[in-house]
C-alpha cells in the first residue's frame, strides 16, 4: 500500500520524517483511539506513525480477530481496516462490529485496492461508513476520518455532560446551546427574579427555516455546522446576561432577561438584519435559510408555563437528538 503525501505537505509534514513538531489541535479536543487493521506490518507501522502524528491514539491488529480482541478489551472510535484479509476480511469485521455489542457510534473507514460501485456498495452493506482506495493521499484519509473523530468529540461531551447532571445533559453536543431540560429548569427562575426585581423578561422563539432542504442537499455534517455558526452568531447579536436554548431539530429560544417587549423586537429585528445581511455560507455557495423570530414577553407564569409548553411537540424531537 502507498500513503501519498501532498506536494503541500512537504513544508509542514510529518515529524518522524521531516524532524519538526506537528501543529497542535485547536483548543482542548477530547482524546481519539483509533484501530488500524492490517496483515501487512509495513502498512500498520506506517498508519501508525502518522496517525499519531495527527493526534490520535492508535491501537493496532493484524487480523480481523485480533481486531475484535483489541475492541473487547479497548473501546475505540475510529476503526481504519483494510479490505482483503486472510482470516476475516474488512465487511466481514464490520459485519461483527454492527451486530455485537460494540460501541454502536464506532467510525468505520474501509481501505482497498478496487475502486468499483459493486465493491464500495459491499461495503457499505457490511456497515462501513466510508471507503477509501488505497493509494489516496494521506491529508484526504485524515479529512475522512476527521468525520470520525468529529464523532467521538460530541460522544465525550455528551458523556461528560450526562455525568455532570447526573443523567440530562444541559448542553446539546452539536451546537453547545442549552438544551430543553435546561430552558424547564432556568426559565422559571428567571420570571421569578424579574418579578422580585420588578423587571421584564422576554424570549425569542427562532426558527431556521429551509434547514431540512440543505440537510438533504449538502448532508447532515452540513446542516450541523450551520447550526453551529448560527448560534455563535446569535450569540454575538445578544448580550451576555441573555441566553439561547434549543428546543428542536431547528428551533431555538432565546431567553432576554430585564427586556421590554420593545426591547425584544429591537433584539429581534438585529438577528433578522445580522442573518440577511451575512448569510451562512459554505466552500461552494451561500446556505439559505429565513429566519423566523416570535417575540413574546412574560409577564405572568402561566406566560412561562406556556412557553415550555410550546416547545413539548419540539421534546420528543429534541430528545431523540440529545437535546433534552
Amino acid at each position: 500500500m502507498i500513503i501519498q503525501q501532498s506536494a503541500a505537505q512537504s513544508t509542514r509534514s510529518r515529524p518522524e520524517f521531516f524532524g519538526i513538531e506537528p501543529p497542535p489541535r485547536m483548543g482542548a479536543s477530547p482524546p481519539c483511539r483509533i484501530l488500524v487493521v492490517d496483515d501487512d506490518a509495513l502498512v500498520r507501522a506506517r498508519l501508525s506513525t502518522l496517525l499519531g502524528a495527527s493526534h490520535y491514539q492508535v491501537e493496532v491488529a493484524a487480523t480481523g480477530i485480533e481486531a475484535l480482541r483489541v475492541l473487547d478489551e479497548t473501546p475505540c472510535d475510529i476503526v481504519l481496516t483494510d479490505w482483503f484479509m486472510p482470516d476475516m476480511d474488512g465487511p466481514e469485521l464490520c459485519r461483527h462490529l454492527r451486530l455485537q455489542n460494540h460501541n454502536p457510534d464506532i467510525y468505520v473507514l474501509m481501505l482497498t485496492i478496487r475502486n468499483t460501485e459493486l465493491e464500495m456498495t459491499a461495503g457499505l452493506a457490511a456497515g462501513a461508513d466510508d471507503y477509501v482506495v488505497k493509494g489516496t493521499p494521506f491529508d484526504e484519509i485524515l479529512a475522512r476520518l476527521e468525520i470520525g473523530r468529529r464523532i467521538a468529540g460530541q460522544k465525550h461531551l455528551r458523556k461528560a455532560s450526562e455525568q455532570k447532571s447526573g443523567g440530562l445533559p444541559d448542553t446539546d453536543p452539536v451546537t453547545g446551546a442549552h438544551t430543553i431540560r435546561y430552558l424547564e429548569q432556568h426559565l422559571l427562575r428567571e420570571w421569578k427574579r424579574a418579578q422580585h426585581c420588578g423587571h421584564s423578561l422576554a424570549v425569542l422563539d427562532c426558527e431556521l427555516e429551509g434547514l431540512e432542504q440543505i440537510k438533504k442537499r449538502f448532508g447532515l455534517d452540513a446542516s450541523d455546522e450551520l447550526l453551529c455558526a448560527f448560534v455563535a452568531r446569535a450569540e454575538n447579536c445578544i448580550r451576555k446576561s441573555d441566553w439561547l436554548a434549543r428546543t428542536g431539530d431547528r428551533e431555538f429560544l432565546i431567553v432576554l432577561p430585564e427586556t421590554s417587549a420593545q426591547g425584544a423586537h429591537g433584539t429581534a429585528g438585529k438577528l433578522r438584519e445580522h442573518f440577511a445581511l451575512h448569510p451562512l455560507s459554505s466552500p461552494e455557495e451561500a446556505l439559505g435559510f429565513t429566519l423566523k423570530i416570535r417575540v413574546t414577553t412574560m409577564a405572568t407564569s402561566q406566560d412561562v408555563a406556556r412557553a415550555v409548553a410550546s416547545d413539548g411537540s419540539k421534546a420528543q424531537i429534541g430528545k431523540k437528538n440529545g437535546l433534552a
